[in-house]
């Protein structure tokens, strides 16, 4: 759970931001980022962790969704990047977030990491503009 985290905040397009970053934007990430990774982790691990046992429909199937999902937020920002890379890092963190509510019947663990993840990205991306 600790190493998207890092990696996030580390390499993220938020670490670099770090010096610009007011308390207001310190604020809406917060709350953008509680409000994403409470949704998306009830969304794609919960319910489908909650609703199938089997390996394929409470495991893999919501990672790929997850993934897929991630294309709508491309739409209004672009990723340096690229769309591919950022897909495939969101299916990464979805199969990894995925395994832990698999195993655990728990998205508790899994929300605090997504929320860490989305902090560390969404005042850059949406309120810095850099």
């Amino acid at each position: 759970m600790a190493v998207p985290v890092v990696l996030a905040v580390c390499f993220g397009p938020f670490a670099k931001q770090v010096p610009l970053v007011t308390p207001m934007i310190f604020l809406l990430s917060a709350v953008l980022a509680l409000v994403n990774a409470g949704v998306e982790e009830l969304f794609w691990r919960g319910v489908y962790v909650e609703s199938f046992s089997g390996l394929w429909m409470a495991y893999l199937c919501p990672a790929v969704g997850f993934a897929i999902w991630h294309f709508a937020p491309l739409s209004v920002i672009p990723y340096k990047k690229g769309a591919l890379f950022f897909v495939l890092s969101s299916y990464v963190l979805g199969l990894c977030w995925g395994l832990v509510a698999f195993k655990t019947k728990s998205i508790g663990w899994n929300t605090v990491s997504h929320f860490l993840v989305d902090f560390s990205g969404f005042g850059a991306l949406l309120y810095l503009n850099r």
